[in-house]
This record gives C-alpha cells, structure tokens and sequence, in this order.
C-alpha cells in the first residue's frame, strides 16, 4: 500500500513492481475515465485495478528486471544517466 495503508490483501500477496504502458482507443479512454475508482485502486494508486474492479481486461507480463520510474523532473535527469546523448 503506497499510502501505509495496512489492509489485509497487502497481507497476503507479495509486492511486485509496476511499470504501466496503456494505450486506450477514444471509447475506452472515455469509457475508462467515467468510472469510479475502486477500493483496491485507492489502496495501490494504480490505475489499471479500476479497470479489473470494472470487469474490463488488461494485458500484462512479469519480467525479472527493474525499471526506473520517472515521475518528476528529478527522476528524470537521474533516468538521463542511463540514456546515451544519442537518443535525447
């Protein structure tokens, strides 16, 4: 629980990390922001638990690495380390 929420799913599962890409058409893009968050959404902050709380389906797999989340300006010149020149 990213709030320090103690709940008992947070319990019972083991934390994986989360590296989230999503691509919506406009329906399901709109579809997705007319529905209410759910319980575990609130608990987690990710999006994607609205989704599955609403029966829609998602894709995913479970990959050994770990990424780097870039979440704010900081983040990202810590990520540009990484990156050669090249590409930027």
């Amino acid at each position: 629980a990213r709030d320090g929420v103690d709940s008992q799913i947070c319990n019972t599962y083991p934390y994986l990390g989360h590296l989230g890409l999503y691509g919506f058409t406009k329906q399901c893009l709109d579809e997705f922001c007319a529905l209410p968050q759910s319980p575990l959404e609130n608990i987690e902050k990710l999006e994607q638990l609205r989704a599955l709380y609403h029966g829609k389906s998602i894709a995913l797999e479970i990959v050994e690495t770990k990424s780097l989340g870039i979440d704010t300006k900081d983040d990202l010149l810590k990520a540009q380390h990484y990156v050669p020149t090249t590409y930027m």
